[in-house]
C-alpha cells in the first residue's frame, strides 16, 4: 500500500542523510538533510529523558538541519512554521505539549549529564484482550523477521568499514522440522506467504523454536518484509525445496 500511494503521488520529495535506492526509486526531489553530529537539538529516550545533542562537525555541501527543510518547504507552499531555531521549536512544543511544559532551556543546561526526564513520562502496560493469534496448521511454519546487527541498512552500507559485514539471507529452522520437510541444511528453498516469496538456502538452529522459520530482516539479497501481511497479527509460510 505504501509504495502504491508513492507510485500514485504527482510530486514525492525525501529528506535523506544518504542516498539510498528506495529512496531514488520513488523520490523526484531528494533534500540533503544533516546527520546528528551536524545539528543542534536533543535526543528523547526510550524512559522519555531528554538530553542536548550539538553540533560537531558542519554538515557537507549543502545538507541542513530537516528542520530548517521543513521551513523552507512550507514557506514555498505559503505557510509560515514560524521556527527559527531549535530553541524556538523547543519552546513552541513545551506551551503545546503538558509533558514537555518543564522542558525549559535552563533545565536542559542544568541536565547535560544525565538529561531531562519530562514528567508524564513513565510507560504503562496497555491493556491487552485475549489473544486471538491462530494456530498455525500442521503444512505451515510461523515466520519470525529477525534483526542482525549488520544489515542492509543505509548508513552501515555507505561505511566501507561496515558495508561487507552483513551476511546474505538464510532460512533458519529449528532441526526437529528438518525431517518433516524432508529437506536438509544448505538446501535452497522457496519460502511463501500469502503476499509474497523469496528463495534462499536453509541453516540449522536450535535456539529457533520448532514451528517457526527465521528470516533476517533487511538482509543482503532478500528481505523478511516481503513475505509480511502488515494486517495480520502473524504470518504462516510454507518452506519447499526451490
Amino acid at each position: 500500500p505504501a509504495e502504491r500511494g508513492l507510485a500514485g503521488a504527482s510530486t514525492v520529495i525525501a529528506v535523506e542523510m544518504l542516498p539510498n535506492a528506495s529512496t531514488l526509486a520513488h523520490a523526484d526531489l531528494v533534500l540533503p538533510a544533516g546527520a546528528p553530529t551536524e545539528v543542534d537539538g536533543t535526543f528523547t529516550n526510550l524512559e522519555g529523558r531528554v538530553s542536548v545533542a550539538e553540533q560537531k562537525v558542519t554538515p557537507p555541501g549543502t545538507a541542513r538541519a530537516d528542520w530548517m527543510i521543513a521551513a523552507e518547504l512550507a514557506l514555498r507552499l505559503g505557510a509560515d512554521l514560524g521556527v527559527e531555531s531549535p530553541e524556538s521549536i523547543r519552546s513552541e512544543i513545551a506551551a503545546v505539549s503538558p509533558v514537555h511544559a518543564e522542558l525549559t532551556e535552563a533545565a536542559l543546561a542544568d541536565g547535560r549529564v544525565e538529561g531531562v526526564l519530562i514528567s508524564g513520562s513513565s510507560i504503562e502496560a496497555p491493556t491487552v484482550s485475549a489473544s486471538t493469534t491462530p494456530a498455525n496448521d500442521a503444512y505451515s511454519l510461523r515466520l519470525v523477521a529477525a534483526r542482525r546487527m549488520y544489515d542492509n541498512g543505509t548508513m552501515l552500507q555507505a561505511s566501507a568499514s561496515s558495508a561487507g559485514l552483513a551476511a546474505s539471507v538464510k532460512v533458519t529452522l529449528n532441526p526437529t522440522d528438518f525431517e518433516k520437510l524432508g529437506l536438509d541444511a544448505g538446501t535452497v528453498v522457496k519460502v511463501i506467504s500469502g503476499r509474497g516469496e523469496l528463495m534462499a538456502p536453509l541453516a540449522a538452529d536450535f535456539g529457533v523454536p520448532a514451528g517457526s522459520a527465521m528470516i533476517p530482516a533487511n538482509a543482503p539479497g532478500s528481505n523478511a518484509n516481503t513475505l509480511i501481511d502488515a494486517s495480520a497479527s502473524v504470518t504462516d509460510v510454507r518452506v519447499e525445496r526451490a
